[in-house]
């Protein structure tokens, strides 16, 4: 008995049994740098790198929020280049336009993009929200 669970438990840590490699999602990666939990994170820099914007619920508008921490630069609208949510349950969004319109671009919890270009943000994001909080 002892040997079949060890060959069991070989063949599942491999993903051998029933496909489970190929169904499984791939383990959430480490959230980045000053990216808290239950928060979502904007950084200004790709690559989560230089100055970061968090947000709890929502943000309306960067436009009006004038820095980004640890950089303290003033241009905090249309500056973003990596985004993180790194949110206890919901979804998170962030839109191109303020007041949660125009292109947008939706992740699960505990995902990021490194570089907003890939998704043709890079420094085009006007709002932010978590999926119950967009109003």
């Amino acid at each position: 008995m002892r040997v079949i669970r060890s060959i069991t438990a070989v063949l599942a840590s491999t993903g051998v049994i029933a496909g489970v490699g190929i169904a499984a999602a791939a383990p959430a990666s480490a959230a980045p740098r000053a990216c808290e939990k239950g928060v979502g994170c904007t950084y200004e820099d790709a690559n989560y790198g230089w100055g970061y914007i968090h947000f709890s619920r929502n943000v309306k508008d960067y436009e009006p929020i004038g820095y980004w921490a640890t950089s303290y630069h003033p241009k905090t609208n249309d500056a973003a280049s990596s985004v993180y949510n790194n949110g206890n349950v919901k979804r998170a969004m962030w839109f191109k336009d303020s007041r949660y319109k125009g292109t947008k671009v939706t992740l699960a919890r505990q995902t990021g993009i490194p570089n907003l270009g890939s998704v043709s943000l890079n420094d085009k994001v006007s709002s932010a929200c978590f999926e119950t909080y967009c109003y």
